[in-house]
This record gives C-alpha cells, sequence and structure tokens, in this order.
C-alpha cells in the first residue's frame, strides 16, 4: 500500500561477495555497504501475517545498483525499491492445523 516495510529481512553481495553492513533505520529505511564500492546486488524479503493463521502476506525485491569510488569516499545511492506481495498459505491437516 505504499508504505514503507519495517522488519524487512535485507542482504547484499557487491561483486558478488556478501556483503557485512546492514543497518536498519526508522520507517523502513535499510542503510548498508559501508565504505564499499562495486556492483550491488541486493534481496529485500518481508512478511505480514493475515486474518487466516495458515496464510501469510510475503514480499520479495531485488535492485541492482553500481556505487563508484572516488578519492577519498564512495559514492552513497539513494535508491527505492517496490516489493512485490503475495499470498502464501499452507496446507490445512485434518484436525485443522495448519502444515
Amino acid at each position: 500500500d505504499g508504505n514503507p516495510a519495517e522488519n524487512a529481512e535485507v542482504s547484499y553481495t557487491v561483486d558478488g561477495v556478501d556483503g557485512t553492513f546492514v543497518e536498519t533505520w526508522p520507517n523502513g529505511q535499510y542503510v548498508l555497504g559501508e565504505e564499499e564500492s562495486g556492483d550491488f546486488v541486493v534481496d529485500v524479503f518481508a512478511e505480514m501475517t493475515t486474518d487466516d493463521p495458515c496464510c501469510l502476506e510475503v514480499a520479495t525485491g531485488t535492485l541492482e545498483f553500481t556505487i563508484e569510488e572516488n578519492e577519498c569516499h564512495v559514492e552513497t545511492q539513494d535508491v527505492e525499491l517496490v516489493l512485490v506481495w503475495e499470498l502464501v498459505c499452507s496446507d490445512v491437516d485434518e484436525n485443522g492445523d495448519c502444515g
């Protein structure tokens, strides 16, 4: 619905190597890649509960971009990702429990 996704899981690679710096800020903002430059691939995963205890709303998204370095530091970049949401439900067993 356009609101920031708080409590998302964010991971990234730089030039194919797993990144190690992810910081969560208020309002669904995430900072990653402390003084890293190169080709970034950022993966985001989030989930929300629904009224049905056997279902979750699950969101995923991927960003790809390049951060260049200059003489002293890397050039920061602000990006925004629109997550793709889908409803994921588990099967219900004969006892009515989610499987």
